[in-house]
This record gives C-alpha cells, structure tokens and sequence, in this order.
C-alpha cells in the first residue's frame, strides 16, 4: 500500500511539473495583435508570412490574436496588452506618439484605396454616389476620414448626402454590397486581390485618388525580451527568406510583406490622421 501511495506522489509529482512547464512555455509565448478588419481566416492568411519568418526567427514562439474589430484592437493596444502588433496609419501614428510601441517595419503591400460596387449599380462619377448607400468599415477610420474630404473637394457637401451604411471590418462592408444591403464599399487592395482569388464576379472596383494607406509592424517600448534594432535588423535579412517561402508557397504578391522603417512618416496622410483625432469619431455619429 505504501508502495502504491509512493508510486502516486510521483506521478502526481510529475503532472505537477508538466503542467507547470506548459504554463511557463505559454507565458513564454509573444503575442501578435491584429486589428480585425476582415474575418481572422482572410487576415491570418494575409499576413501568414511574417508569423512564420517571425516563428522562425525568434527564440520564444509567436501566438496570433486577432481583434474583432478594428477599434477593440486599438483600446487593447493602448493596455499594452500586445508584444508586438501589426497596425494601421492611423493606430501606429497614435501609439508611436504615446510612447506605447515603436515602429519596426512598414508593410510592402499595395494599401491603394477603392471603392466596390455592384455590376448593378454603375456609378461614372463620384457625384453619382449622392443618395446611394455605402458601407464604411469601421466608423472612426482613416479611410473613411479621408475618402469624405476627398468626394467634398469636388462636389461640396456630397458626403452629407451619401447614406453610410456601418460596417466593423472592410469584409463586412464587402460583404453587404454582395447581400444588397449598400450599393458600394470603400476597401482596400488587397482585399480586392482576396475578392478576386475567390472567385468573386459580381463586384466591379474603382481605384479612388487618395493616398496609399499603409500598416506598420511595431514592438511594445521598453520591452523585456524583444529589441527593436534586432527586429529590424531581422527585418533587413528577410528578403531571401521570404523569397524562397513565396516560392515554396505559392504565395501571390499581395500578401504582406515588410520593410524596416524609422517611425511612421506619412505626409500625405498626416492631416488626415490629426483631423481623425480632433473628431474622434464614434459609430453614433454616422445615421
């Protein structure tokens, strides 16, 4: 009996030291943030190339959190709930300026924006959109931001006239003008590029004259395990790598890729994100 009553300390012992070394090796995990602008399947592929180089590269494995919604991602990453994140101008411009995270890379990826309509409804001109009803992913957005002043330079007072429709990611809004729910989309390139690998023939897209968005690859300030000049300078190394995985892979162009930059240096858009936070946006504004 005592034998037995031995033989199961040990055991229960041993659980005891596993699970411990589990729970070490998740605390030892650096977590990626995401902001959720597309369901999480379509934006964890989009961005499959940089978990893996990330995973490859590091000594501590990388997990994946996606946020549901781009303004959740935002509050999360003014909690420094993230190591590391991967986030829009308007977001990385913001937690640059707190001293909440630096900017380690810039995405390579083609961040042109563009309106989506259905082959339904032909629109020619920008004016056309007055009465129409276009669905804007996440209210309080850059691209949102910028697409109203851009249609009020032209046609005075025309965004006041356009019904917008809410939407939280740039899928969703995609996805009402494919269920008739809105008669066009603001969106983004690559979103389109997933649109068009689909399959998807209803829709037809109209490259809009604004600047390029871009989204930026940043690493928590201060942080205990991870350098940012080692992270950029993983990110100049990763050229051949990433040229062999896009080989191996077959992955298309249009996935992101990154670049080590300084800071987030946007010119074009630097107004536009100073007007977005004097406004501060919020989804009861939008009828």
């Amino acid at each position: 009996m005592g034998y037995l009553r031995s033989v199961w300390l040990v055991l229960l012992s041993c659980g005891v030291s596993l699970l411990s070394a589990e729970v070490w090796a998740d605390d030892k995990a650096l977590m990626l943030g995401i902001s959720g602008y597309a369901n999480k399947p379509n934006i964890i592929a989009h961005h499959q190339p940089l978990i893996d180089y990330l995973d490859s590269k590091l000594d501590d494995p990388v997990t994946v959190e996606v946020a549901p919604d781009m303004p959740l991602f935002y509050e999360r990453a003014l909690a420094q709930e993230f190591d590391l994140v991967v986030a829009s101008a308007q977001y990385a411009m913001q937690l640059q300026r707190l001293g909440l995270y630096q900017v380690v890379a810039k995405s390579t990826a083609d961040l042109r924006p563009a309106l989506v309509l259905s082959k339904k409804r032909k629109v020619n001109a920008m004016s056309e959109l007055a009465g129409l009803r276009v669905a804007l992913p996440d209210v309080a957005s850059l691209l949102g931001v910028v697409f109203k002043q851009t249609i009020d330079t032209g046609n005075a007072g025309l965004s006041q006239k356009i019904q917008w429709v809410h939407a939280t990611t740039y899928r969703e809004a995609v996805d009402f003008v494919m269920a008739g729910k809105a008669d066009a989309a603001l969106s983004v390139a690559p979103m389109i590029n997933l649109l068009k690998s689909e399959g998807v023939d209803s829709l037809y897209y109209k490259q809009l004259p604004m600047p390029s968005l871009a989204s930026f690859f940043m690493v928590k300030v201060d942080h205990p395990r991870l350098d940012r000049e080692e992270l950029q300078l993983l990110m100049r190394n990763s050229s051949q790598w990433f040229w062999r995985y896009k080989k191996k892979n077959k992955v298309p162009d249009w996935r992101a890729m990154y670049s080590p930059v300084e800071s987030v240096d946007l010119p074009a858009l630097e107004p536009y994100i100073d007007r977005l936070i004097e406004l501060e946006l919020a989804p009861a504004e939008m009828e």
